[in-house]
């Protein structure tokens, strides 16, 4: 038994002293770790403050170290940048953990403290100092009531003093450092009350295990050797316990490290930046990512507006948002255009809120902004992709793979008749006319499901029964990687060309069917004279079997000259673009055989123009029965023209009676004379002096000649010529015509008046047409005047260009303008049959034809008519 109380007294005393150990060593580990986070947690938070001063005071702090170096240690605790500084860094940290800051430049000298005492030391001997000059942050602990030897003085306080690098950007230079002492007594203290508590349960720990044992000590050793397992399980737990609370330190701090580096990734990968604003709405923080979303480096914004960067349009409406966050607190996704440095437009996406202090009081603004300009140009392509769709005149239509309609755009509604709800979710096999085999539609489904696109033509029914061709395109749409989820068909509504190709194929039967059946030739060729079509009739005419022609060019079938005139008229017309034929009229061509012989032909030439490619159409009707024809009613209008003569001499015998029986009556009176001076003189005089018998003499050779002329201008009048052209004076065959017409007694009872140019060149002309023709406008003239008191007749020549100009006028009755429009026709004529035939002014008009040239009428009726012929020049003359 005293042994047993030995052991348990040796017992009582190990344990209790083993238990009092534990329990102080337990709270000074507890004490020692918890001193560690902080301090580790200090640093972290201090880094981060000297960061968040180092950009929001960069302005102050590099005007004070940049000036440090130039003024006393006085002079600098006065200067503009400390003022700033500790208006910033003093009073808004009074009742703070940061109680102490201190600034130094590049050369260990104290350019700020809070201190104003310790501006201007010299700390370039201060190891803690130099290292954070290097780029190291260090810190250590100084406890209350212990020696500061940085700044000399004992501490009654418990600090943790950092050091930390002043950069403006995160790899910028090192303008200086920081010495920051955070006041960490109550923190220590809470750790040495936590200490106590720790220590305390450790001893009520202590004590409730202990009296159990000693309770229950009569289980003897095993009893004890149980209980002090019981104890050493306890420790281990307790350890265990210490471990994952330092495990969950770390990982938590970890957490917190990459949470922070998380946020920035996604902050800079969504193009965010941060920004605060004072009072006043002017930037007093800026992020660095702004320089990558608006091109401005932070310190570019600071102390300006937000409103001074956005269009004159978007000012009012942000103005109106700012001004109401101040009371809502926040806002949310606000969009808006902003102008970068370069001068581009970009659109952010805005999201803060109100900044307030301790009193609620409104300080500022703070937010992030996004650049979204990608996002609002994608969703600006979606709209115009969607409104394009929508608007598109063909029809779109969207299916899965089955088949099943999952769009259709407003096109097909309206040229179908279904609504959308309607179609959606059914096949397109809705719209089958059922005019076209399975087989169409099962091509269509092998190509697509090859994921290739399948073209062609069908056609559909629309729902109230209507039949529509269209043009259809389907091809399968693909997502990124290659497999394809959609069908979509394109439809053009080609109902329209159908029907036009169905009239064009209607027409080509038409034209083929006219083309063998007309009589006159159709010859087509391209621009460079190339035959490419002929009819039936053109190869009968020109002797060549179907098709010899095709290919051949147009000289084949052409005579000399055309043949070698021909490739000049082409090229001039297609260089100017003057037809000489071409589209203004017909003319008279000749044509070769196959056999070589000539025909001769009437040509009329049309142009078209088919894709941008000119194309000329020929139609030539054989003229061998015509001009066999024409030589026919040639010879009649001959004989006819004769007859005309005839009459006109018919009319010429008045005045040739009284014409020539004046000479005739001289020529008596002469002989009477000279017999009767013959007879009665016997004297024997010579005559031959006598002046009277002289004068009798010259009197009879003078009136002989004249009815000799007379007489010769008759005769070559009324002979038969040939028609044949030669060069001639104009002036001579009017001279000649108005000789014989002066005989003529309607043309005596007017005023007949001559003007002839003397410079008129020569022309090629038949002059015995130009003589009937100055006869005929002599007499249409006069009888116009016949029984006027003062007729008058005028006949003048001049020069006209290319061409000599004749022009008859008189102040006759003149011409209506009913008159004036058959004036030329043949046979017509307002004199009466008996007075002519209607022919004068027609065979004027063939006559000038005959010549190439033109006849002009003008009349007003009761003033007169003129009549005006141009007849081209011979060029050579």
């Amino acid at each position: 038994m005293v042994a047993m109380s030995s052991r348990v007294k040796n017992f009582a005393a190990a344990s209790l002293a083993g238990l009092a150990l534990l329990s102080v060593g337990v709270a000074v580990y507890t004490r020692q770790l918890a001193e560690e986070q902080l301090k580790s947690l200090g640093i972290s938070q201090q880094e981060v403050l000297a960061r968040t001063l180092s950009a929001a005071l960069r302005r102050e702090i590099d005007a004070a170290v940049q000036s440090a170096p130039d003024l006393s240690a006085e002079e600098l605790r006065h200067s503009n940048p400390i003022v700033s500084l500790r208006s910033y860094l003093v009073d808004p940290l009074h009742g703070m953990r940061v109680v102490r800051i201190k600034i130094y430049d590049t050369a260990g000298r104290t350019v700020f403290s809070t201190e104003p005492s310790l501006i201007g030391e010299d700390q370039a001997s201060n190891q803690s100092v130099q290292a954070a000059l290097a780029g190291a942050v260090t810190a250590k602990m100084v406890h209350k009531n212990t020696f500061n030897a940085s700044d000399g003085v004992i501490e009654n306080r418990d600090l943790l003093e950092t050091y930390v690098p002043i950069r403006m950007a995160v790899d910028g230079p090192i303008l200086g450092a920081f010495e920051i002492y955070c006041d960490m007594t109550t923190l220590l203290e809470t750790i040495g009350e936590t200490q106590r508590r720790v220590l305390l349960g450790s001893l009520l720990i202590a004590s409730l295990v202990f009296l159990p044992l000693l309770l229950l000590f009569r289980h003897i050793d095993l009893t004890l050797q149980k209980e002090e397992a019981v104890a050493t399980r306890y420790l281990g737990e307790l350890e265990d316990a210490r471990s994952d609370l330092e495990r969950k330190v770390h990982e938590r701090t970890r957490e917190l490290a990459v949470s922070e580096q998380r946020f920035q990734d996604v902050a800079d990968a969504a193009g965010e930046y941060i920004w605060e604003t004072d009072v006043d709405g002017r930037f007093t923080f800026v992020s660095d990512r702004v320089a990558d979303v608006l091109g401005h480096a932070p310190a570019d914004l600071l102390g300006h507006s937000p409103l001074e960067f956005v269009p004159e349009s978007e000012v009012p409406r942000l103005r109106e948002h700012f001004l109401s966050a101040r009371e809502d607190t926040s806002f949310t996704e606000l969009e808006h255009l902003i102008h970068t440095k370069d001068g581009r437009l970009v659109w952010l996406s805005e999201s803060g809120l109100a900044v307030r202090d301790e009193s609620g009081n409104f300080t500022g603004l703070r937010a992030a902004a996004y650049d979204i300009t990608a996002r609002k140009e994608a969703q600006e392509d979606v709209r115009k992709l969607s409104l394009a769709i929508e608007q598109s005149s063909e029809i779109v239509i969207i299916t899965d793979l089955c088949g099943r309609m999952e769009y259709v755009n407003s096109i097909f509604c309206r040229t179908f008749g279904y609504e959308p709800h309607e179609v959606i979710g059914k096949t397109p096999s809705i719209l089958r006319s059922g005019l076209q085999p399975d087989e169409r539609y099962a091509d269509l489904w092998q190509t697509i499901r090859a994921g290739d696109t399948w073209r062609g033509e069908l056609c559909n029914r629309s729902r109230d029964g209507r039949l529509f061709w269209n043009l259809v395109a389907i091809f399968p749409l693909r997502e990124a990687g290659g497999d394809i989820t959609h069908y979509v068909g394109l439809q053009t509504d080609i109902s329209a060309r159908k029907e036009i190709e169905l009239a064009l194929s209607n027409s080509a039967a038409r034209l083929r069917a006219v083309m063998n059946s007309v009589g006159d030739a159709i010859i087509t060729c391209d621009a460079k004279s190339v035959i490419d079509m002929t009819n039936p009739a053109a190869e009968l005419l020109f002797g060549y079997g179907p098709g010899e022609l095709i290919g051949e060019r147009l000289e084949r079938i052409m005579s000399s000259p055309y043949r070698e005139e021909h490739s000049g008229y082409m090229k001039r017309y297609l260089t100017t673009g003057v037809a000489a034929i071409i589209g203004v009229g017909r003319r008279e061509v000749v044509g070769l055989r196959r056999d070589a012989t000539e025909i001769p032909l009437e040509l009329s030439v049309g142009e078209i123009v088919m894709d941008d490619e000119r194309r000329f159409v020929g139609v030539l009707r054989d003229l061998t029965d015509v001009k066999r024809a024409q030589r026919d009613v040639e010879r009649a209008r001959q004989q006819l023209f004769h007859r005309e003569r005839i009459a006109a001499m018919g009319q010429l015998a008045a005045g040739i009676v009284h014409e020539v029986g004046n000479p005739v009556a001289a020529i008596s009176g002469a002989v009477r004379a000279l017999r009767h001076r013959i007879e009665g003189d016997s004297s024997g005089r010579s005559w031959s002096s006598d002046g009277v018998l002289a004068m009798n003499l010259d009197l009879i050779e003078q009136q002989s000649d004249r009815l000799a002329a007379i007489t010769r201008e008759i005769s070559d009048f009324g002979r038969p010529r040939e028609l044949e052209h030669t060069l001639l004076d104009l002036n001579q065959v009017i001279r000649s015509a108005v000789s014989i017409m002066r005989f003529d007694p309607r043309v005596q009872d007017a005023a007949l008046s001559v003007r002839l140019d003397p410079e008129l060149p020569a022309l090629t002309a038949s002059p015995d047409l130009l003589t009937q023709l100055v006869i005929n406008l002599l007499l249409n003239a006069a009888d116009a005047c016949e029984g006027m008191a003062e007729g008058r007749i005028e006949i003048a020549t001049a020069p006209a260009g290319h061409n000599a100009l004749l022009v008859v006028s008189d102040s006759g009755v003149g011409m209506d303008e009913e008159t004036m429009k058959h004036a030329l026709d043949p046979y017509f004529t307002t004199k009466g049959g008996e007075r002519g035939m209607g022919l004068g002014l027609s065979l004027c008009q063939d006559i000038v034809d005959e010549h190439h040239g033109k006849i002009i009428l003008q009349s007003v009726q009761g003033q007169g008519t003129t009549v005006r012929v141009l007849l081209p020049l011979d060029e050579e003359s």
